[in-house]
């Protein structure tokens, strides 16, 4: 935080706690619409209105992990401008959003239960490291 001419505090831009924010917003968004899927069952296994609503959640659900794949490049990318400790949890957030998507993937073709608990676990993990990245304190300049 700095203050400027007036006395008001203004905020410093600081790109990788707002892109950690982002994944922590999304993941969150995942656990919903992933939970709505669920609930209601997969669009093959619903039928009319419920059919519909689970298809779109399902829809939202893959556009939203693509998202966070996206995302947890960016964290990676303004990571890497500063020390060592952050762009490792970012590289680890990175890898373990691929193996969340990848169980996704794998739970669709399967319906294996065991694949849905993987992407869980590994939305959780995800959790935790982009929330550790967001609270950390900022670098001094």
């Amino acid at each position: 935080m700095s203050t400027n001419a007036e006395g008001r505090t203004a905020r410093v831009k600081n790109p990788l706690k707002d892109s950690a924010r982002g994944q922590l917003f999304m993941l969150l968004f995942q656990f919903l619409f992933g939970m709505a899927v669920n609930l209601i069952g997969m669009p093959s296994e619903a039928s009319g209105a419920g059919r519909t609503a689970t298809t779109v959640f399902l829809a939202v659900h893959v556009l939203v992990a693509i998202g966070l794949i996206v995302g947890s490049i960016r964290v990676v990318v303004f990571a890497g401008r500063l020390e060592s400790p952050p762009t490792a949890l970012a590289w680890v957030g990175l890898v373990v959003i691929v193996i969340a998507f990848a169980a996704g993937i794998l739970n669709m073709m399967t319906g294996s239960g065991w694949w849905s608990y993987l992407m869980a676990a590994s939305a959780t993990v995800s959790l935790l490291l982009y929330g550790i990245l967001f609270v950390r304190p900022q670098p001094s300049r």
